[in-house]
């Protein structure tokens, strides 16, 4: 990205060194979920572990793809130094090419000593891991549309076994209510007093021999109809009872024999409960408290996925712009030496890319406010490297003797003070390799540092990553 002419570059020390690049936080999971998620103290099915699984291991690739994207982006920072130093180099200064070769290897071997061993070799390019970070992230959709397929075919199962205990639970309370109807009903007081009454007829029969006929008649009329009335009950109270019997073999055969579905639904405080005190109501409870999970599980499982799905076209729309930016650098590189003005074209630069970080940075905080931390890691790596780069055009057109569009809107605005103030005698006197001056790294005043994407003031990153949680392996379905 050298950009001007070699007269006007005081030294490679002009532009400050890139600050140090620390490897990306580790990813627990892919998307921000509140800390409410259902927690179970049962193993999941052998086919959701899998999927589990293949969560993990995206969400590994995915931190050996960040760690690559990191190295990727320090090595395109370096070699842009390199090739500051170099053109400075040319104008009589040897010893910043030596100093930065060694400074180079230091910080690689630094590196090499606090980055994690990457389980898959380097991809080659940021080009590369742009596109296979893109693949994981597809990938890590899939798998969680496949979790909400499983989910959704434990619910149908549930919803059938629910059906039944309710239809059940409806038909005993309608045979229960038909028994004490007749039972508590007129027929038992009618029938008591056609008892008492053939009673009190025997005696009059004794009494009345010449109604004994009469009498005799109306007693065998009265016991005949207190024994259809007997029959007519006991035929009712047989049929009811019949069938309340039979569906309280079939509740207790259910009761006695369902059993868990995988081990983790065996935990469930109903099975732990003898088959001989199970009830029906602790049957019904228990199911409908296991598909109220499950539906839970499936709801986050499907906004997980939408997250994925939304932040692979925000990522697509963050390396589209770069990528344009990054042709626009190739190309007035490959012009540079037919270029009349490289001040102005190195002015156009940087407004271009103060564009570009504008539009990452507002895709950033979109990121930020839906807690897509995966997302926030990605772009932010992206967000270190253009502020660097502006940070380095920006230093060519003070050593230029010229002020950056970006610093020149700030004074319009009057929100900063005037960051470089560069001496043309400084730089000629570097230039002639005479001793004195102020170096132009003191002349650059402090300014406020944008937010470290990459920094490790905390040991651990925020376990809600995005949406999904790694401790779901404890959760159970029933």
């Amino acid at each position: 990205m050298a950009l001007s002419s070699p007269r006007s570059q005081p030294s490679a020390a002009a532009s400050p060194p890139p600050p140090p690049v620390v490897p990306p936080a580790p990813i627990t999971a892919s998307i921000h979920a509140s800390t409410a998620r259902l927690r179970q103290n049962r193993a999941l099915p052998d086919s959701m572990v899998l999927l589990r699984r293949q969560e993990k291991q995206l969400h590994d690739d995915l931190q050996d793809l960040l760690y690559q994207q990191d190295e990727a982006l320090r090595v395109a920072a370096a070699g842009t130094a390199t090739a500051a130093h170099d053109e400075a180099d040319l104008s009589g200064s040897a010893t910043p090419t030596v100093r930065s070769s060694a400074d180079s290897k230091r910080r690689s071997a630094d590196d090499s000593r606090h980055r994690p061993q990457q389980r898959h070799s380097n991809i080659g390019g940021i080009r590369g891991v742009r596109k296979a970070i893109r693949s994981a992230i597809r990938q890590l959709a899939a798998v969680k549309a496949e979790e909400g397929r499983l989910l959704g075919h434990d619910r149908a199962g549930n919803e059938a076994v629910v059906r039944k205990l309710a239809g059940w639970a409806e038909q005993r309370d309608g045979l229960e209510t038909h028994i004490r109807a007749i039972e508590q009903g007129d027929e038992g007081a009618h029938t008591a007093a056609l008892k008492d009454e053939a009673h009190a007829l025997e005696g009059e029969i004794r009494e009345l021999e010449d109604k004994l006929r009469t009498v005799r008649a109306r007693h065998r009329k009265l016991l005949a109809d207190v024994s259809e009335i007997e029959n007519s009950v006991q035929s009712k109270l047989s049929s009811y009872k019949a069938s309340l019997s039979i569906l309280e073999a079939d509740i207790n055969a259910f009761l006695r024999n369902s059993a868990a579905r995988d081990r983790q639904a065996s935990e469930a405080p109903f099975f732990q409960i003898p088959p001989k005190r199970r009830t029906l109501d602790l049957a019904k409870e228990h199911w409908d408290e296991e598909q109220a999970n499950i539906e839970k599980l499936r709801r986050e499982s499907e906004t997980e996925r939408d997250a994925l799905e939304q932040g692979a076209v925000v990522w697509n729309d963050v390396v589209h712009r770069i990528n344009d930016f990054e042709k626009r650098i190739t190309e007035a590189t490959m012009h540079q030496s037919s270029s009349t003005d490289p001040t102005a074209e190195a002015k156009d630069l940087v407004a271009h890319l103060s564009e570009t970080i504008n539009y990452v940075e507002s895709q950033l905080e979109s990121a930020e406010e839906r807690g897509w931390k995966l997302l926030v890691a990605c772009i932010g790596a992206e967000l270190s490297a253009l502020h660097e780069g502006r940070r380095m055009l920006e230093a060519m057109l003070q050593a230029a003797g010229e002020t950056s569009p970006t610093i020149e809107r700030e004074k319009q605005l009057g929100d900063v003070e005037i960051e470089f103030q560069p001496s043309l005698a400084n730089s000629q006197t570097l230039q002639n390799g005479e001793p004195g001056g102020t170096p132009a790294s003191k002349q650059v005043s402090a300014r406020q540092p944008r937010p470290d994407y990459h920094s490790t003031d905390e040991d651990e990153p925020d376990p809600e990553l995005l949406i999904s949680h790694q401790d779901t392996d404890d959760e159970h379905i029933g």
